[in-house]
């Protein structure tokens, strides 16, 4: 919140930080909520540059706004005072969110593109579609799902152009993008909270509504497309990234190499050699690691050591 006096401790080792020891250019673009102050800044974990709104969307709201959820049937900038951030400082306030998904897109686009030509990691996590709900004036009235569907279509143009840049860029062989979001819909907000579809409730419950999200992995020309039914978690994503590296932090906690999920024998072979095997992912059923689909840890002892290091980017819309 505005007035939290916490954050992320120094002690915790962040996926930007392990990267820096291996050259990686480092971006956090869009929502942090890890602490507002300087020190929990990502900018003190990592990260070489920030550009975002440093909590949710719908905090700092002003004195004379609508009451409760009024506010956010027919939300307004000047609703809410929140801060958009360079870095350390604050840049704009409130933060014109209207504008908001197009200018983290344009963040992303030109760090890309500045740096091409070494190894760096986007982490891109869109403010939207947490209410309060805005879009730019490009997108207003494009879906037929009102103000949340408009918002979405904004966000996979953001997405379309990331991936739009690193081919025009030819930086897709060598770069895995993950995407996925935080929670399930934000069902008490109605219409502008989303829809898990056939799946029970939503955010804040341990209902499938609430935790099970999409989870795309693509790397061109390492990923095959196919669908997994496998237990993940965004935590994850550290290990694996990690562990492709062969960075070792002191403690895993909890989570496991996502690698054996998306890439062939022979790439995790050549990519990912000597991860432990209490990193792979269990069976959900029978605990046991995964088999008869390609999952199962192979042998490396055939193969050579050589590692691919990828350049990374990791996507995540907020709700």
């Amino acid at each position: 919140f505005p007035n939290s006096a916490g954050g992320l401790p120094q002690s915790e080792i962040t996926l930007a930080e392990g990267l820096k020891t291996k050259g990686y250019a480092t971006a956090a673009i869009g929502k942090w909520h890890l602490g507002h102050l300087p020190q929990f800044l990502p900018t003190n974990n990592g990260f070489d540059t920030y550009f975002g709104i440093p909590y949710s969307n719908d905090m700092d709201r002003v004195a004379d706004a609508p009451k409760g959820r009024a506010a956010f049937w027919k939300p307004k900038v000047k609703f809410w005072n929140v801060p958009l951030m360079r870095d350390t400082k604050v840049v704009e306030r409130p933060a014109i969110q209207t504008t908001i998904t197009r200018r983290y897109t344009e963040e992303a686009v030109q760090y890309i593109k500045e740096n091409k030509a070494k190894q760096f990691f986007v982490y891109l996590a869109h403010s939207l579609p947490h209410v309060p709900l805005f879009t730019s004036s490009s997108f207003h009235g494009v879906s037929q799902r009102g103000l949340y569907g408009d918002v979405i279509e904004e966000i996979d143009w953001s997405v379309g152009q990331v991936l739009k840049t690193l081919r025009e860029e030819k930086l897709a062989d060598n770069t895995l993008v993950f995407f996925t979001s935080d929670n399930g819909p934000w069902l008490i907000f109605d219409t502008h909270g989303g829809s898990a579809g056939l799946l029970r409730d939503g955010k804040g419950s341990t209902w499938e509504g609430g935790m099970r999200e999409p989870g795309i992995a693509w790397w061109p020309g390492k990923i095959k497309p196919h669908t997994s039914h496998a237990i993940a978690s965004t935590m994850d994503i550290f290990t694996t990234e990690m562990n492709m590296l062969s960075l070792r932090p002191r403690i895993f906690r909890q989570s496991f190499f996502l690698a054996a999920l998306f890439l062939s024998t022979a790439e995790l072979a050549s990519n990912c050699s000597g991860i432990p095997d209490s990193h792979f992912p269990k069976s959900p059923v029978l605990n046991q690691p995964f088999s008869s689909k390609g999952f199962r840890k192979p042998s490396f002892s055939k193969y050579p050591k050589k590692r691919v290091l990828p350049r990374t980017s990791i996507s995540f819309a907020d709700a």
